[in-house]
């Protein structure tokens, strides 16, 4: 799937990619975003597993109902949250 995205975006590196009532990104966008989440879970990731802990994302848009079914079927520990959301 990666490489599709990938060979899209030089073929129409200014088409939408991504698009709903918020946000809009182009291909160079998409990769953009992708690449920082990708390097943010890479260095969470390795906290995580050197204290032996398990990493479980939630998503922040998620219903508070869905939330609370997912943290209730796990033992959590900690939480930690990315700033930009704590307001939610």
């Amino acid at each position: 799937m990666e490489k599709l995205i990938y060979e899209h975006s030089q073929r129409a590196p200014d088409s939408t990619v991504v698009e709903d009532k918020i946000l809009s990104l182009s291909y160079p966008e998409l990769l953009a975003e992708a690449a920082h989440l990708a390097r943010t879970l890479g260095e969470v990731a390795s906290a995580v597993r050197l204290s032996g802990d398990t990493c479980v994302p939630i998503e922040p848009s998620l219903p508070k109902s869905r939330v609370i079914m997912l943290l209730g079927g796990i033992h959590v520990r900690r939480i930690f949250v990315d700033q930009e959301d704590t307001a939610n």
